[in-house]
């Protein structure tokens, strides 16, 4: 392996696997987001030192294939929204609450070159992760059953009301799970690690306590992918296809036990997606109350895009154009004014904060490191990857990107689009034609 090898893979590592459980108060701040965004802002400054010291080259990162360009085309347009923002110190440095600015887009940045330089990363890497969610699971369902020990004695200034574990808020938690739970069962079913089923059916149920609507849409819709993905190649079939159906069960076991220990309502949190859907169907924009209100989010978001199509008004600067523009509108048609701060959907709020010309970019490096990975996925590492990927990258329509979870995305698009971040074991041969998806 060569000598920088080990930093690379290291600092990815270190960020897959304790970011989403550092959860403590630091620099006098009592939320779940500058702990993390400090940790990355470490591992991230430390990472470029070492390739301005030349002892990480730059060929190494992948700095001039095309998904690297495409993220600078990206980054600039983001900086230059910044300069022109309506209030540029919040752009650069973040809502107070979430600290999401040109700053943190920087760690965004650096961890994905992190991916990108990864090598033979083992299944150690994905054990590591998928401990963490257990960990963060474990939190959750301990919250659910009113036991939060850690938080009454370490955050004595705020009771979290709902199970939110280490990431703050409920839908931060379901996308976080969501993200991490294929990780579970391709180590229980391709790696035969029989203890990732009892971790899977963890995290799944602190999922479903989560109540968070987008993340299950994410997961669904996942793992509908990965069964096809898994038939079509061959793995799942025969007497292996039994564990379809007994996954289904043993969740739905899950669910009525959750629903019995906990007063779960998730069936009728289960049946507010059809109503809501319905809703936007029939009355499109007009359906204000759909999605807890984010199509009525979504139609004024719209209306910034309209207003500042070129620059939008700068990271972290919706809550800022929403008064400016809506502060009637929202009034009128909700009695009250809410202050919408991001738009409920990352595609939108990356049209709204740094315009269209940054949401093309945006989609075309996306895009560039699906394309580069798809060639990889007869592989299973990759193939859970993918799913991981797909799961956040759905969810991502109904929820906000915040540091509790985007560096997932951003860690993954660099491992699945770099060269041999993975490694190829047990008879899992390296091939360069594309597995037959047709």
């Amino acid at each position: 392996m060569e000598a920088y090898s080990f930093p690379v893979n290291f600092f990815a590592t270190l960020i897959a696997w304790l970011t989403p459980i550092i959860f403590f108060p630091v620099l006098g701040r009592n939320d779940s987001f500058t702990c993390k965004v400090l940790f990355m802002g470490i591992l991230s400054i430390i990472f470029f030192y070492l390739i301005l010291d030349k002892k990480i080259p730059l060929e190494r990162i992948g700095w001039k294939k095309k998904e690297s360009l495409a993220i600078k085309f990206y980054t600039l347009f983001i900086v230059v929204s910044t300069v022109f923002a309506l209030d540029p110190v919040m752009a650069f440095v973040g809502y107070t609450g979430r600290l999401d600015g040109l700053l943190t887009f920087f760690f965004y940045f650096a961890i994905f070159f992190m991916g990108h330089g990864c090598r033979n990363l083992k299944d150690s890497f994905f054990q590591g992760i998928a401990l963490s969610s257990l960990i963060v699971a474990s939190f959750t369902i301990s919250e659910a059953l009113g036991y939060r020990p850690y938080t009454n004695a370490v955050y004595r200034e705020i009771r979290f009301l709902q199970p939110v574990s280490s990431m703050g808020n409920r839908n931060f938690l379901g996308t976080y799970l969501a993200t991490t739970l294929p990780f579970h069962f391709y180590l229980a079913f391709e790696r035969k690690k029989p203890f990732f089923y009892i971790s899977f059916f963890t995290v799944a149920g602190a999922l479903a306590i989560a109540q968070a609507r987008g993340p299950w849409l994410g997961a669904a819709a996942g793992f509908l992918l990965y069964a096809i993905l898994l038939i079509r190649s061959g793995r799942l079939k025969g007497k292996k296809l039994w564990i379809i159906p007994l996954l289904c069960l043993v969740l739905i076991f899950a669910l009525i036990l959750l629903h019995y220990f906990v007063d779960l309502p998730f069936i009728t949190r289960f049946l507010s997606i059809f109503r809501d859907m319905k809703a936007f169907l029939i009355h499109g924009f007009d359906a204000t109350k759909a999605g807890s209100h984010r199509v009525f989010v979504w139609k004024k978001a719209l209306g910034i895009v309209k207003h500042y199509p070129i620059f939008g008004v700068g990271p972290e600067n919706m809550q800022n154009a929403m008064e400016n523009l809506f502060h009637d509108d929202v009034v009128r048609e909700l009695g009250r004014y809410l202050n919408y701060d991001k738009a409920h959907n990352e595609y939108l709020n990356i049209a709204v904060s740094s315009g269209i010309p940054a949401l093309l970019s945006y989609l075309l490096f996306v895009g560039l490191c699906l394309y580069r990975g798809l060639g990889k996925i007869h592989n299973p590492a990759y193939l859970v990857l993918f799913i991981s990927l797909f799961i956040y990258l759905v969810q991502a329509f109904f929820n906000i990107s915040v540091p509790n979870t985007a560096y997932l995305l951003w860690l993954f698009l660099g491992i699945f689009s770099g060269e041999k971040g993975l490694a190829t074991e047990n008879g899992y041969n390296q091939r360069k034609e594309s597995p037959n998806l047709n």
